[in-house]
């Protein structure tokens, strides 16, 4: 909620913005959304049923991601209370790693992904609704999995502010996908996104590690010098 936010700061911001963005990214990959997109034309469903369909997708996406996410945070707390500010300088800098080395490689050979799967069209349209859906809940965001734990510092409420922003991100990425691919926009070079995919998951990993490094970092240094001019004073 906007009272989170404000309660913790630009620090769960930046997680925020990190989870919708990686999200995003990750969603909008053939291997999402062209099952439902394929599906759709096969059963001759209308573009609302299409969109209400995908959305049902995302947020089954979203749930799988958040059971992992809730795994990672509470690995989190717990590495946390053991390890301080030791912890933190480790999750940034893995991030930072992380990040890094997925833009390497999609420089280097591009992303690849599975094929994407699709009912078969003997199925019945329940069936085939339940397969896309339950194809979304067992393949969770598992990249979302660093921003999780790097937000483990703002406990249980920053968790769900940051799986309300990873909800976002999958949703907005799907419609999309599937609006413009039922508009005919398919045409357009799918292994070239995979590509921007691998820079733009990268690139958003290594901005919040360092954003961890320095600005979260420093203005814990700061609250602990205040702290202590209080203490004196």
């Amino acid at each position: 909620s906007p009272s989170t936010l404000l309660l913790y700061g630009p620090g769960l911001t930046a997680g925020v913005v990190t989870g919708v963005v990686v999200s995003f990214a990750h969603t909008v990959l053939p291997t999402h959304w062209a099952p439902f997109v394929l599906t759709s034309r096969a059963g001759g469903w209308t573009s609302v049923r299409l969109l209400a369909v995908s959305v049902a997708g995302a947020l089954a996406h979203t749930l799988s991601t958040a059971v992992i996410g809730a795994v990672a945070v509470a690995v989190g707390l717990v590495a946390s209370a053991a390890f301080g500010a030791l912890f933190e300088t480790v999750a940034g800098a893995g991030l930072l790693l992380m990040g890094a080395a997925i833009v390497a490689q999609a420089f280097r050979a591009g992303h690849v992904h599975g094929q994407a799967r699709t009912p078969r069209p003997s199925q019945t349209d329940l069936a085939a609704v339940t397969g896309l859906i339950v194809l979304m809940l067992v393949s969770p965001c598992e990249v979302a999995l660093p921003v999780y734990l790097s937000a483990a510092r703002y406990g249980w409420a920053g968790f769900c502010v940051l799986t309300a922003g990873v909800a976002v991100g999958t949703a907005s990425g799907m419609l999309l996908a599937v609006f413009a691919a039922r508009a005919g926009l398919e045409r357009f070079r799918t292994d070239r996104w995979e590509r921007y995919e691998g820079v733009a998951l990268g690139a958003a990993l290594m901005l919040r590690g360092v954003w961890i490094l320095v600005a979260d970092r420093g203005s814990a240094v700061l609250r602990r010098r205040d702290g202590g001019g209080k203490g004196r004073a």
